[in-house]
């Protein structure tokens, strides 16, 4: 029998190459799941931030309070107008009120279905 050679340096190369590929691919597949976590991220705020929009765009004017005789915590009568600036309806909404004393409590809650905002 033969007896075996002994690695040549072209060996040695190509091992410490194939070493540095697996170490190079690593860190590009731990770089691209983080790129695609924050794509996702990124993704949800928009997201968020669009549906939000539609919320800006609806406005309270026209807002009075009619407190009762001697205790001007308690309200006999509330309104409010409520002007819708956007495009979508407005389905459900809650109006609050914040007292002075940071007391918010629920004025109404009313399901509707917007008219023509104009």
């Amino acid at each position: 029998m033969l007896a075996a050679e002994a690695p040549k340096i072209t060996d040695w190369m190509q091992a410490w190459g194939s070493l540095a590929g697996l170490v190079m691919s690593t860190a590009a597949v731990i770089f691209t799941g983080l790129l695609f976590r924050h794509e996702i991220r990124v993704r949800r705020e928009e997201k968020t931030d669009a549906e939000s929009v539609q919320a800006r765009l609806v406005v309270g004017t026209d807002i009075y309070l009619v407190p009762k005789q001697g205790q001007p915590d308690l309200f006999v009568e509330a309104g409010v107008k409520v002007v819708n600036y956007s495009n979508a309806p407005v389905l459900d909404l809650t109006v609050y009120h914040a007292h002075q004393t940071a007391i918010v409590s629920e004025i109404a809650k009313v399901s509707l279905l917007s008219e023509d905002s104009g």
